[in-house]
């Protein structure tokens, strides 16, 4: 059985839980998908929400460990996980030993690579459906992304401007604004829609383009909502972030076209191509 500990917020969840599956389905096992390093999993709400990571798993794949006890490795459990082999990932670089493990694993790290799990992607975009989750989106936004050539704009900020985090790169409007006009030479009608963690900042740089803003902050799963909504536009244009890189994953048009930046943190020795998938192009973050 494949345990993965899920770190951090949704796009590195997606990552881990697609690695983990990917390992499964190599040993013919199961997962189970462990909340205990997330913050906040004290609350009714905060386990429902994690609980709906399970997405379409069907049951044999995996579940989700909402228990205190469970989460801690401790307990009645604990005998389950003697015979774990325990592998925290030491690099963002790519790591094929990873593939090679046994089927009694507890995973660690983040996985941001899609060929930790390129051998079961299909099986992925079946099982991370998003469509319960766009059932929930705003109705006039919903109808757009389906009647209309849409392009979705993903904006991080937020934790980005914290000095803690000051390896990421910052995209600013001078992105945006190339990407934008390299969409717009083959969808010069296309209607735009801003997801961010800044809606302000983005009403004031984006106000010339008119976009529509994509706002589901105080719904209970507002950031699946957001996630479905996003990947159904029919184009995306990303930030360095893990959350955009899954909506443009999970596009499903044949025909997408996503840009994202050309450097994903500050550091320039880390490659972009790690990032790489299908219909996606770079664009430069500065002048």
């Amino acid at each position: 059985m494949i345990r993965v500990l899920l770190e951090g917020q949704l796009g590195n969840n997606l990552f881990q839980i697609a690695t983990a599956l990917a390992l499964a389905e190599t040993h013919c096992t199961r997962i189970i998908i462990d909340v205990s390093r997330l913050p906040h999993m004290h609350t009714e709400f905060d386990a429902r929400r994690v609980a709906a990571l399970r997405f379409s798993f069907p049951r044999r794949v995996a579940s989700v460990t909402l228990d205190k006890i469970n989460l801690r490795l401790r307990g009645r459990h604990s005998h389950d996980l003697s015979r774990h082999v325990r592998h925290r990932e030491t690099s963002p670089e790519f790591d094929p030993a990873v593939l090679t493990l046994g089927r009694d694993v507890i995973l660690g790290g983040f996985f941001q690579d899609a060929r930790y799990f390129a051998s079961i992607a299909p099986k992925i975009t079946s099982w991370f459906d998003l469509s319960p989750w766009l059932a929930l989106a705003d109705p006039l936004l919903r109808k757009l992304v389906a009647s209309t050539n849409t392009i979705g704009i993903h904006v991080r900020r937020g934790d980005y401007l914290d000095p803690d985090k000051a390896c990421f790169n910052v995209c600013g409007i001078a992105y945006y604004e190339r990407a934008i006009l390299r969409l717009r030479e083959t969808t010069p009608d296309a209607r735009l829609i801003i997801f961010s963690d800044d809606l302000d900042w983005c009403r004031t740089h984006f106000a010339k383009h008119a976009p529509l803003i994509a706002d589901h902050r105080h719904e209970p799963y507002g950031m699946l909502v957001d996630l479905a909504l996003l990947s159904s536009c029919q184009h995306q244009i990303i930030a360095n972030s893990s959350f955009s890189w899954w909506a443009a994953w999970l596009n499903p048009n044949p025909a997408r076209r996503v840009l994202m930046p050309d450097r994903w943190v500050i550091d320039e020795t880390v490659p972009i191509s790690t990032k790489s998938m299908r219909g996606c192009e770079t664009v430069p973050v500065h002048d």
